[in-house]
Order: C-alpha cells, then sequence, then structure tokens
C-alpha cells in the first residue's frame, strides 16, 4: 500500500490535462505496483462483441492486464483467440480525461463481460472506482474514493496480479475440467490403481477402477475438507494438511541456521513433518507428541566451491547441535524442538570425491585459497582419480604458501653450506621432473623452485643430499 500513496502523492504534483496524463502518470505507475509487469500489459486492445448474431463495430479498451505476455498474438475475432484471451484476462481499466468521470461503469464493465475479465477499474485523475465482476449479480464495488483524499488504498490490493491471478486459475480449471464417465478414459498407471484399492481395503470390494478412483478422490476431499484426524484411512498420513515457510535454528541460538519449507501431515495421533531446503531434508515423526522417528538427509552436491563450503559447514553444526528447533506458521508462533540423537545421511550417497568428513572441509578450503590466489572458479565435478587431484590440490597449495612440496637430490660435494636461513631461488621458467597439475580442468604449470630454508648436514657415509624445495605454480590453460 506504501507504493500505492508515493505513486498517489507523486501525481497529484502534476497538473494534469488529458486522459493520455492519467494513463501514463497514473495508470501506468499503479498496475506495476500492483504486480503487473508491462510484458502482460495491453493497451489499446481490441474487443469484439456481438449483438444477435450481428457483429459491432470493434472497439478497444484503454488497458487490459492478462496473466500471459502472448496476448499479441491472441488479437484476432475467431473463436480460438476469443478463447484464449477470455482464459487469460485479469483486469480492465479505462481511463477518462479529468472532470469526465461517467456517473455509471459501462463502457469498463462491457469490456470486462465481454473479455472474462475478473475486476474493472475507471479513473479520471481525480476519483477512481473499481469493481470485481460478478456473474448474475450486481458488481461488487470495491473501491471509489478521490485522489487527492485517498488514505487508505488497501482495497486495490483486491485487483493486484496475485489476488487475480489466484482466482483466475481457479475458475479456468473448473471452466476446463471434464466429467470421466468411463474406465477407459482413465489416465492412471496400475501401479496408482493399486495403490488407491489397497488404500480403501475393503471399501474397493467390487468396485471397478472408475468408481475406486471416484471413491478414493471423495474420501481424500471429505478428509481435507473437513480437517479431520481421527477414524479415517491409515492413507490420509500422506495427505498434504499445510505448508509453511520455515526456520532452522540449533541449540540455543537465537540467529536462524537455514530457512524452508516444512510440510505437514497427520492421521489418528501420529503428526508427520518434512522440511525442505536447498541443503537438506528432515523428516520427523511424532506420535503423541513423542519423536518416534527422525532422519536428515544433507545434499552436498554443489558445483560452486563457496556453495559446497556452505553446505559442509551446516552438515557439521547441525552434526555437532545437542538440539534442534524448526518454527513455523503465521507470525512463527508454532515450533517443533527435536533433541534426539539424529540419524545423518548424505541424500546423493558416499560417491562423490570428497567424503562427509573433516577432511572434505580441509581440501574445500585449500580449493577456495587456490581460487581466490589464481582469480580462477573451479566447477566442480565427478572425476575418476581421486588420488591425483588430491595430489594436486597438495602441490598447487603448498606453492602458494612456500611449503615444501617436493624434493631435489644433489651430490653432497655440491652442497657448500649446511644451513640454509632463507628460501633462495633455484630455477625460473622450465623445471625439470616437475609436471603440470590438472584441477577440475584447469591446468597448473611448474613455474619456478624455491630452495626452502633449513638445517642439511651431512653425514661422511652418504652421497647424496635431498633438499627441501616448493615448486610454485602458474595457470597454464583450461581444458
Amino acid at each position: 500500500m506504501d507504493n500505492y500513496i508515493s505513486i498517489i502523492k507523486r501525481f497529484i504534483k502534476y497538473t494534469i490535462r488529458s486522459e493520455d496524463e492519467v494513463r501514463s502518470k497514473l495508470i501506468v505507475p499503479l498496475t506495476e505496483a500492483m504486480g503487473y509487469s508491462p510484458s502482460i500489459r495491453g493497451e489499446d486492445f481490441p474487443v469484439y462483441s456481438f449483438h444477435g448474431r450481428k457483429k459491432m463495430p470493434t472497439t478497444s479498451a484503454d488497458f487490459v492486464l492478462f496473466n500471459d505476455n502472448r496476448f499479441n498474438h491472441h488479437d484476432k475475432n475467431n473463436s480460438e483467440d476469443i478463447d484464449w484471451i477470455r482464459n487469460h484476462s485479469l483486469l480492465v481499466i479505462e481511463a477518462k480525461k479529468p472532470d469526465e468521470m461517467p456517473n455509471v461503469s459501462g463502457q469498463a464493465q462491457f469490456y470486462a463481460m465481454w473479455l472474462r475479465a475478473l475486476a474493472y477499474i475507471v479513473t479520471d485523475g481525480k476519483v477512481i472506482k473499481g469493481w470485481m465482476l460478478n456473474d448474475g449479480a450486481a458488481d461488487e464495488l470495491v473501491i471509489d474514493t478521490t485522489i487527492e483524499e485517498s488514505s487508505d488504498l488497501s482495497q486495490l490490493g483486491r485487483f493486484d496480479y496475485g489476488s487475480l491471478i489466484r482466482i483466475k486459475e481457479k475458475r479456468v480449471g473448473l471452466t476446463n475440467g471434464r466429467i470421466i464417465t468411463d474406465e477407459s478414459e482413465l489416465n492412471l498407471s496400475p501401479k496408482v490403481i493399486n495403490y488407491m484399492k489397497k488404500a480403501l481395503g475393503r471399501n474397493a470390494e467390487g468396485l471397478d477402477n472408475l468408481k475406486i478412483v471416484s471413491r478414493y478422490l471423495n474420501s481424500c476431499d471429505y478428509i481435507l475438507q473437513n480437517n479431520v484426524r481421527f477414524d479415517i484411512p491409515a492413507y490420509a498420513i500422506n495427505l498434504l494438511r499445510g505448508v509453511y515457510d520455515a526456520s532452522l535454528f540449533l541449540d540455543n541460538n537465537i540467529i536462524c541456521t537455514n530457512k524452508g519449507k516444512l510440510y505437514h501431515s497427520y492421521w489418528e495421533t501420529i503428526d508427520k513433518y518434512q522440511y525442505d531446503s536447498e541443503s537438506i531434508r528432515i523428516f520427523i515423526v511424532y506420535d503423541n507428541d513423542q519423536v518416534k522417528d527422525l532422519k536428515i538427509l544433507f545434499n552436498f552436491s554443489s558445483d560452486s566451491v563457496d556453495e559446497r563450503i556452505s553446505k559442509v559447514k551446516l552438515f557439521f553444526e547441525i552434526a555437532n547441535s545437542k538440539s534442534m528447533t524448526l518454527v513455523f506458521g503465521e507470525n512463527l508462533s508454532k515450533q517443533i524442538v527435536v533433541e534426539n540423537e539424529v540419524i545423518l545421511e548424505n541424500a546423493k550417497g558416499k560417491n562423490e570425491i570428497f567424503y562427509t568428513n573433516t577432511e572434505q572441509l580441509t581440501f574445500l578450503n585449500m580449493l577456495k585459497e587456490i581460487e581466490d590466489y589464481y582469480h580462477e572458479k573451479f566447477t566442480l565435478t565427478q572425476i575418476e582419480d581421486e588420488k591425483n587431484t588430491l595430489d594436486a590440490i597438495f602441490m598447487v597449495f603448498n606453492g602458494i604458501h612456500k611449503n615444501k612440496n617436493s624434493y631435489l637430490t644433489i651430490p653432497k660435494n655440491d652442497l657448500e653450506r649446511t644451513v640454509i636461513d632463507n628460501p633462495i631461488i633455484l630455477r625460473e621458467g622450465e623445471i625439470p621432473n616437475m609436471s603440470d597439475k590438472t584441477i577440475f580442468g584447469i591446468t597448473f604449470h611448474p613455474s619456478r623452485t624455491i630452495l626452502l630454508p633449513g638445517d642439511y648436514s651431512v653425514s661422511p657415509d652418504v652421497e647424496n643430499v635431498d633438499l627441501s624445495i616448493c615448486c610454485e605454480y602458474e595457470v597454464l590453460k583450461h581444458e
């Protein structure tokens, strides 16, 4: 509503002299604030009507708002296009020149009736009126106010996209529905039919498939419409009773750990909850308010290092927590608190390159540092040779941090000193015996070797000395 008021406040600052100004400076911004994008706004849209069998002259509605942006492909006077328009039109708006507001809404009402829109609005920039179209009864006047005195525009919400699309979808669904009268018209698999038959039990005896489906659907409808819990079939536990936005809290933390959707169903004394987010799925079954089953599935798969790190961290947070709380419902008024030991599983199975343990997070953090250092982004994919990939990560990571990742063997007679205090660059450019390393499609090429500080005292009975070196890499190419 604040958006409506700000539009009105800006509009009344203008000096409006024409219908075109009412359209561009009031109606267009109002419709966008009501959730209608320009792509579904038809302007000067043709309306076809008839008097008996006689076609009336084609007229144009100032604005018709649709639920689909293909309306311009259906502006012809034929039955197919007219039906399409009637199934997709939501709102008609007529603009008038200031001080020319009609006493009755005949024109806008006429357009709405022929287009099968749900509502219509008329305004001259000084007064705004809006009606919901009613079949077989007088239309409902929803708003009637002057622009300058419009302190409450909340009723415009009745005409917004979200409100009208729900009504339209319901009506079109009912209109396009078809009653099935023959078993051959059932487009259901034997598996589905058998489930319904088993669910009905003895109540399915002697019924053909059509009557089984009809009885099953009618019983489901009764259970859902009456919100009943007891003395109903056991299959009701699979009927969805509520969907809520939910937040997951761990232990006594006041900061939400994860957000998702909570799905609720019930039967007798049993309540079944399923919490879904991008990373996790939680199954909770209560019986008489006691937790009877609890399982948590984790989805670790992700192409991004950052996203994979986030998911693994969430796993460890939940795995190490002592209690979980799911808060859901209007005004966050309901809670599910779980303090039992949980069953943690990988939803994808343990077939990824990194398993679900502390090592996974270590390697992911190493990958993140490599990304940041080289300004690259890895695309994590399943690979065949895990050992070589882990070795490549170690090599490149240690190269960044000037840590030992290889050694150089030299004759002891070539060693001029036994203690090296500072790193010494041994070779720039091509490095013998050092190979390229490939990590998720990005190839890293040896660029230089550095002799690391250390005490290289030589035993008299050895001929060679192993020197600790660091091989640094540069990005060579992408596969």
